[in-house]
């Protein structure tokens, strides 16, 4: 018998080599799993004839039925033998390996029956805004935001605390999400939401370690641009500012040097007439684009991540241009 995971172009070459068939290749033909309506039909009908006719010049019949095949004679043809428990059927393409023993194979298709079965329908889980933090993950989907993972500080949205490792926050419209160390902030558009750790004021401007999400108040009722979460901090432009809050112990918040280890919601001072567009953060930094088509950065600068100035902090500083 045919190897049951030949394919279509497979049973189509075995069939176009017509010096080799012999009724039993057509009858493995017509029953394959990987068979369609029309090799089937043809196997049959050069079963019936006792001739073998090209299945390139086969015609359909419209109302053709696919009758039951006799029953089989377990015998080799001449043509084939055996090579280490496996027989080998030699055709114009090359060798076709079938495992033995017989292996079950599919009842014929009929001219009713579908030639595949219908593909079902995967839901991505994942098809969404997704941030992950260490140790964490969260994702955006319709109205709702579900994250999973550890959750010792918080940042799955229910609290430190909670042993549960996975928790849903009912948020609609979520555009934005950006998680950082041990805490996440998201924006459907107007003001921000964050939660988890919260020991540098990342979460939010509150003395609490932990928090559920929880609306950043500096940013309440403002259009929010774009959003990004370092290690211990964040940053979101709006309306051509960009504010900063969370630890400034490396200049994070723009001030050019070490600075609170947690801090309230700052905005950036950016050079005169330049207004922020987007902006990303690094572990201990950021950089916002502009306007003026120039790219600003500031906070930590160990081993020159951002420029080759010696300094160890660096205030904010154009870096590069869009020429």
């Amino acid at each position: 018998m045919l190897d049951p995971e030949l394919t279509e172009e497979n049973l189509e070459a075995i069939a176009a080599n017509t010096n080799v068939l012999t009724t039993d290749t057509l009858e493995d033909l017509a029953e394959h799993r990987a068979a369609w309506p029309e090799l089937t039909a043809w196997a049959h009908q050069c079963i019936a004839n006792d001739e073998i006719t090209p299945l390139s010049e086969f015609v359909m019949p419209e109302e053709a039925e696919v009758a039951p095949l006799p029953t089989r004679k377990h015998q080799l043809p001449k043509w084939a033998f055996a090579v280490a428990g496996a027989v080998a059927l030699l055709g114009a393409g090359g060798a076709y390996a079938a495992s033995q023993p017989e292996q079950p194979v599919a009842e014929p298709a009929t001219s009713s029956q579908a030639v595949s079965s219908p593909t079902p329908e995967i839901v991505d889980v994942m098809d969404g805004l997704t941030a992950a933090g260490d140790g964490f993950t969260c994702t955006a989907t319709g109205d709702q935001i579900r994250c999973w993972g550890q959750n010792n500080r918080g940042q799955l949205g229910a609290g430190a605390g909670m042993t549960s490792h996975e928790e849903i926050i009912n948020m609609a419209g979520v555009t934005m999400l950006s998680a950082g160390k041990d805490f996440a902030c998201a924006s459907d558009g107007t003001g921000v939401t964050c939660w988890g750790d919260n020991r540098w004021k990342q979460a939010g401007d509150s003395s609490k370690e932990s928090l559920p999400p929880t609306a950043v108040p500096a940013l309440e009722g403002k259009k929010i641009d774009s959003l990004s979460a370092g290690e211990i901090h964040a940053c979101a432009t709006t309306e051509g500012t960009v504010t900063c809050w969370g630890s400034d112990y490396s200049g994070q918040l723009g001030t050019g040097k070490k600075g609170a280890a947690a801090s309230s919601p700052v905005d950036v001072a950016l050079p005169e007439d330049a207004k922020a567009l987007t902006v990303t953060s690094s572990r201990f930094g950021a950089c916002v684009s502009t306007d003026l088509e120039t790219l600003l950065c500031w906070g930590s600068n160990d081993e020159g991540r951002i420029s080759e100035n010696d300094a160890t902090i660096l205030p904010v500083s154009e870096v590069g241009t869009n020429e």
